[in-house]
């Protein structure tokens, strides 16, 4: 079976993001085909190697 994607979560704060890594890493094991995952709104962070997590929070 074939899937598409769509990421709208941020990379930091949320666990959207990483439940969308998790289920294409279930997918990809069971055989199946990811054609295309989309990155939305918020979702655009996952994609920057820039972001790093805030280290001053309390």
């Amino acid at each position: 079976m074939r899937y598409v994607i769509a990421v709208k979560s941020p990379i930091y704060g949320k666990q959207g993001a990483f439940l969308a890594y998790q289920f294409a890493d279930a997918l990809i094991k069971k055989r199946h085909e990811i054609s295309q995952i989309f990155f939305f709104q918020d979702g655009v962070s996952n994609g920057n190697a820039l972001v790093y997590p805030a280290n001053d929070e309390v």
